[in-house]
């Protein structure tokens, strides 16, 4: 296998450019998380961001360098994300943020309804969940019942 330096080079400019796009995900998954501020959001957003580098990364080396990983790689692709704060950052943070709003006002609809489902849902389960307790409670009296009615026979019969 040769190694020529045009391609070497060429993967470093693709790294930027993986680096570039990684940039602009990064600010997308940010504008979701500013519309919804969630513990679990958050956590669920930076582990997407950070599977999507690592594939990116891997199927990069995978395509251009028959897998191997070079430093200039991860190199490359740290200068494409600092350039793209740097640089493209304001803009790409308000296009997000714009796609975001189109989003959830495209999904509301979809979310209006989820929501309408959930509680019909929950009010069954809560309906469960009352005629549970009061089965239990109908059972708990039976057998108290029957205990003060064993106890009853009992003492009737010391009685006789």
């Amino acid at each position: 296998m040769t190694v020529s330096s045009f391609n070497q080079l060429s993967f470093f400019f693709v790294s930027i450019l993986a680096g570039l796009f990684c940039g602009a995900f990064y600010n997308l998954l940010t504008a979701v998380r500013e519309r919804e501020s969630r513990g679990c959001l958050s956590l669920f957003t930076d582990l997407l961001f950070w599977t999507a580098v690592g594939t990116a990364l891997i199927r990069l080396s995978l395509e251009f360098n028959d897998g191997g990983i070079r430093g200039y790689q991860i190199f490359g692709a740290v200068v494409g994300f600092a350039l793209h704060y740097l640089c493209l950052s304001p803009v790409t943070l308000f296009l997000a943020r714009w796609i975001v709003r189109i989003a959830m006002i495209m999904l509301f609809p979809a979310v209006f309804l989820l929501r309408g489902i959930i509680l019909y849902f929950k009010q069954i389960i809560d309906k469960i969940n009352a005629s549970k307790t009061k089965i239990h409670q109908h059972i708990r009296r039976i057998s108290l019942r029957r205990k003060n009615h064993k106890k009853i026979q009992k003492n009737y019969k010391k009685m006789l």
